[in-house]
Order: C-alpha cells, then structure tokens, then sequence
C-alpha cells in the first residue's frame, strides 16, 4: 500500500527495485538506490588521534603484529567462523594476527571455537568506543568483512562498515557471496566466497605478500571511491535529486 502511495522510494539495496517490481508490481524508475555514506572530516580526525586513547593490550596487538582485523556485532550473519577458521591455514607467518574487537551474541561461540582450534593467532578485543575504531582501522594493516550466504542478498547490500573501511586506506578482504561484491567495485580488496576458510586465507597472504604493492592500491582505491561516492556530501545531493524529481 504504502509503496503505491509514494512519490519515490528510497533503498540502500542496489536491486530493491527487483523485489518491489516482482512483489508489488511497484514501477521501477521511482525506486532510488541510495547507499550509506560517512563523515569522512570526522573519521580523519579520529583516525588521526594518539594511540594512548587505546586500550593498551589492543594498541600492543596492533604495534606487535601484521593485523587482519575485523571490527563491529559480533553477530551470527558477519560469517566470523570461517574468519576463525582462516587462522588454521596462517599458523606459519608468526607475526599475522587476527583481531576481532566487538560485542554480541556469537561471542561466547567464537571463543569457543578459537580454543577448540588451539589457535594462538586469533585475538579477541571487547566493544572499543565508537570514536577509536577510525584509528584501529588505520592501524591495522588488512581489514575483514564476512557474510553468510542469505537469500536477500540477491538484492545487494550496502553496509556502513565498507565505508569505514575504505575511508581508512586499507586493503579489504569480503567473504561473501553477495550479488555485486562492492569491493570489487571499487577494487578495494578480494572478494572471497562465504563459509570458504582456506580460500580466505588465501586472499589474506596473497595481500600480505604484496603488500606495498597490490595492498597499497587496493587501499587507495578504497579511499578514492570512499570520497566520490559515500561521503554524507554526497549522499545528501543525491537525496536532492530525488526529491527534486517528485
């Protein structure tokens, strides 16, 4: 009823058009893709902070090692298993780390998991605030985003994590078989397939062999299509032009 009513509907899902159009016979060119964006002043400024505002076992984590780091829930749909898993297959590169910092209902799991693993290069960090992950990120050096396979995900996603991600100049790794991987897109990283822990590992030493080259340009790429696509700048003008348009 309600998308009938309206002038123009607005979805942070790329293909939302689709389900509309197959569900409610909803006409296709009122319906507006628009994703989430980030303050990226306020992220720069953040990730700029002294590292004394860590909590000192991360910062010591962060400095000590090569971190693959993944924060935010920890919740059953970020595919935070296969991430675990993926430490099996990197136990010979002593100074690789893999950092989860977060909270949420599958954190009991996953520390079960990292000990029936016996894996002493996976760390768990506890909900930092909000303003420091800007700086985590930054100093992390590949960052981890997951998602189990979910028949919505036809439809694409748009997660505020990718943006945080790409605004920190890090190389991205995503498993996820979602429809139109945006880093792929935007060449920020490897797309990995869900549920796959040996072809994440993969991904992970492959950026963390090339590292000054082909991390560095993933990085920059991220950061590039971060500042012309996602920024609140531009997310405002595109709600502009929708609105305009009704």
């Amino acid at each position: 009823k309600y998308y009938n009513l309206a002038d123009a509907i607005v979805t942070t899902a790329p293909y939302a058009f689709e389900y509309m159009e197959e569900m409610y016979g909803i006409d296709s060119k009122k319906v507006y893709h628009i994703p989430h964006g980030i303050d990226i002043e306020e992220f720069d400024r953040n990730a700029n902070l002294s590292e004394e505002v860590l909590d000192e076992s991360l910062r010591n984590v962060l400095n000590d090692y090569f971190c693959v780091t993944y924060t935010g829930s920890l919740s059953k749909s970020e595919g935070l298993p296969t991430f675990i898993q993926a430490a099996k297959y990197l136990q010979d590169k002593s100074d690789i780390m893999l950092v989860i910092v977060g909270g949420g209902s599958e954190e009991e799991k996953l520390k079960s998991l990292i000990e029936a693993e016996n894996l002493t290069n996976v760390v768990m960090i506890p909900v930092q605030p909000r303003y420091t992950i800007p700086l985590i990120l930054r100093k992390s050096k590949i960052l981890f985003c997951g998602l189990i396979d979910r028949k919505v995900f036809k439809y694409g996603i748009s997660k505020n994590k990718f943006y945080d991600y790409m605004a920190a100049r890090r190389p991205i790794v995503f498993a996820s078989n979602v429809r139109d991987s945006l880093i792929d897109k935007a060449g920020a990283g490897i797309t990995t397939k869900s549920g796959d822990p040996k072809q994440l590992a993969n991904a992970i030493r492959f950026i963390y062999n090339n590292m000054d080259t082909v991390g560095k340009r993933y990085g920059a790429n991220g950061r590039l299509y971060v500042e012309k696509n996602h920024t609140t700048r531009a997310i405002a003008e595109q709600f502009m032009k929708v609105i305009e348009s009704c």
